[in-house]
């Protein structure tokens, strides 16, 4: 496929993990991918060797005002509209919750919810205009919440109403949430050491890890091309549970990647 041709995907938080995972497969099925995120570093490393015109990088903050807008304006004006988003961007914060600053909570919303809702209104209306399609990547958290990550459950499980009610203001544009089990990424990076062992101890005691694998990044965003981004529109579901991956039958399901 020419590099001036192909579907045209937006990957919000591609600078690391699932994102840039997903972004760099999509590239291998023939997609041409705007990638987005707040560090210009690691956005180029992701787009370095790419064909002309099958790359975009897009640097900004999707949840400070405007910044989501000019994404979309971008890949309009560039490729002349968009046929998938993808919202990967996430950040963890592992703390008790009398611990959580108000600071603390509106990084977390920010991040998971809120730049989620600024896309989504920027880039809904071009993908009705293409007959497009638009997903986010939630946790198994929500329904399964651990001890010292309340927030990041909590709002995860304002992302997923959001993905529900979308379908108000836009209807007709396939809203799907993915849901994603443990994996290797690094959310965890900035966590404290110490904190993070007392936690694990609590975490393995609950039996929460048992029969848990955690996935390398490639297996979710393998899943992520085949089940959602190639789908066909009639198979689109409002959401797609990859969080078997890490569970019971993950390694055949990896094996069908």
């Amino acid at each position: 496929m020419g590099t001036d041709a192909g579907p045209r995907l937006l990957v919000v938080g591609a600078s690391s993990g699932i994102g840039r995972a997903t972004a760099r497969a999509a590239w291998d099925a023939g997609w041409r991918v705007a990638v987005a995120a707040r560090r210009a570093e690691p956005l180029a490393e992701v787009v370095q060797d790419r064909p002309a015109g099958s790359a975009l990088a897009l640097v900004g903050d999707a949840a400070a005002d405007g910044v989501a807008a000019s994404f979309a304006a971008q890949a309009d004006e560039v490729w002349g509209g968009l046929d998938a988003v993808l919202y990967c961007a996430a950040v963890t914060h592992l703390a008790p919750l009398e611990a959580m600053s108000s600071a603390d909570w509106s990084r977390l919303f920010a991040s998971n919810t809120v730049g989620a809702a600024h896309v989504a209104a920027a880039t809904l209306p071009l993908l009705h205009r293409s007959g497009g399609r638009f997903a986010a990547l939630s946790s198994d958290s929500v329904d399964a919440p651990l001890e010292g990550l309340l927030a990041y459950s909590v709002t995860k499980a304002a992302l997923n109403h959001l993905l529900a009610t979308l379908g108000v203001e836009f209807p007709g544009v396939p809203v799907t949430r993915i849901v994603i089990g443990p994996t290797t990424t690094d959310l965890a990076a900035a966590w404290d050491p110490a904190l993070m062992g007392a936690y694990f101890e609590r975490w393995i005691a609950t039996g929460w890890f048992d029969e848990v694998t955690p996935q390398p990044v490639e297996v979710p965003a393998a899943a992520i091309v085949r089940r959602w981004l190639e789908a066909p529109a009639t198979d689109l579901a409002p959401v797609l549970d990859l969080s078997v991956l890490s569970r019971p039958g993950a390694a055949t399901e990896s094996a069908r990647e």
